[in-house]
């Protein structure tokens, strides 16, 4: 099942690029954002991480990018490797991308050493 809060992030979007002379269409925009990944309720499943992987800005928009990149971050994938790969490869932001592969790898070094 699908939170009400994803599904209200999924309607929003992908983020929008955030710049320095941004008006008030942007700002509420930016609230909106705020209060639904405030919203989520963690771990989320494999559908709502395939939703949030698609939100992220080109760039960065308010810090809310990061926010985003940690709610997909509490996606138990533990017993899914490959989907959580297929995920992190569906991320359209290079940045997050490259950080999401890294911190999996590293994480897949670390369940070797136990």
């Amino acid at each position: 099942m699908i939170q009400k809060s994803v599904l209200e992030l999924e309607i929003l979007g992908k983020m929008p690029n955030e710049y320095m002379d941004d008006g008030e269409d942007i700002k509420l925009l930016e609230k909106k954002y705020k209060k639904n990944l405030e919203s989520v309720k963690t771990p989320i499943n494999f559908e709502e991480a395939k939703i949030l992987i698609t939100l992220f800005p080109d760039d960065i928009f308010y810090d809310l990018d990061y926010d985003l990149f940690s709610l997909i971050e509490t996606f138990n994938s533990t017993s899914t490797h490959h989907k959580y790969e297929s995920l992190i490869k569906s991320c359209n932001n290079s940045n997050y991308k490259e950080l999401l592969i890294s911190r999996f790898k590293n994480w897949k070094k670390l369940q070797q050493l136990d």
